[in-house]
């Protein structure tokens, strides 16, 4: 690597630069909706050993407990807003209203068909809502090849894999039993919920779980290090800093708009742009 001192100048500059990476970072961090770091994560990426030119390196993650959501809500009593760890189904909403489904349709169309029949029934909240619930594993093995162009430049390829399981799937009626109108929601619609959806959306299975397995998208980028030693200073001995641009190629396991839940492996049929930076201060 280069070995240079930081001026008065490149301070400044590299002050200026690390706040524009650090907002950047916090408003375009979490793209992908994978609950997993991506491979080019900085916190992860082992320099290049002296006199290497070639190196691999594999990162795997997993989790020991099924996966939790986190919703936000405003609170009326307090005014506030209030995130709170949910079921994975309910990271949107914490159940779903099955009437609310039915609305907006011509009435020749069967869906508009069984909301005429449900004409009457109104939505209180509690009628015809379904408390969705269900379980959620995912695992993710990443590898990535590094090999050097030039003393201080870098081509990366990263290659992801994820699996994830969503299992035991459970949809609980909220309708309650007191009126001619709950009555009428139960008959028509949730005591048979899964089933009139999978009839009216032709072929939207919210029943079943599923397991998937494979590729990501697969990342190639350029990276660039600078070695900045600080003999002079008392404290800050050495800056290291980084930047890195490539492109994501969509590989990925793509959503499948039939499959309750369905997460895609990458950015789900998209070309991405990767832009980052970093900055390692070594002190005393």
């Amino acid at each position: 690597m280069v070995n240079r001192t930081l001026t008065r100048q490149h301070w400044l500059k590299l002050s200026t630069s690390s706040l524009l990476v650090i907002l950047t970072n916090y408003s375009l961090a979490n793209i992908a909706p994978l609950n997993f770091l991506l491979p080019d994560d900085p916190n992860f990426v082992i320099q290049l050993q002296p006199g290497c030119h070639f190196q691999f390196e594999a990162l795997n993650q997993f989790g020991v407990h099924d996966i939790k959501a986190r919703r936000d809500f405003d609170d009326p009593l307090t005014d506030k807003t209030i995130r709170e760890t949910v079921n994975v189904l309910q990271i949107w909403n914490k159940d779903q209203s099955g009437l609310d489904m039915l609305r907006g349709f011509s009435a020749d169309t069967p869906i508009g068909e069984l909301a005429a029949k449900l004409n009457s029934a109104n939505d209180d909240g509690v009628r015809g809502h379904m408390l969705p619930t269900a379980q959620l594993h995912g695992d993710a093995f990443s590898g990535r090849a590094r090999y050097q162009l030039l003393p201080s430049l870098t081509f990366n390829v990263s290659v992801p894999f994820y699996r994830f399981k969503l299992s035991d799937v459970q949809w609980q009626d909220l309708t309650l039993t007191q009126t001619m109108s709950d009555l009428m929601t139960k008959e028509y619609l949730t005591d048979q919920f899964t089933e009139n959806v999978l009839e009216l959306s032709h072929g939207l299975d919210i029943k079943n779980g599923w397991s998937q397995i494979g590729i990501g998208d697969v990342m190639a980028e350029l990276r660039w290090d600078g070695n900045f030693p600080q003999p002079a200073r008392p404290i800050l001995k050495n800056v290291w800093l980084s930047v890195r641009s490539g492109l994501t190629f969509p590989t990925g396991l793509r959503k499948n708009e039939n499959q309750l839940f369905s997460l895609p492996f990458g950015n789900d049929g998209s070309l991405g742009l990767t832009l980052g930076g970093g900055i390692d201060l070594t002190w005393a």
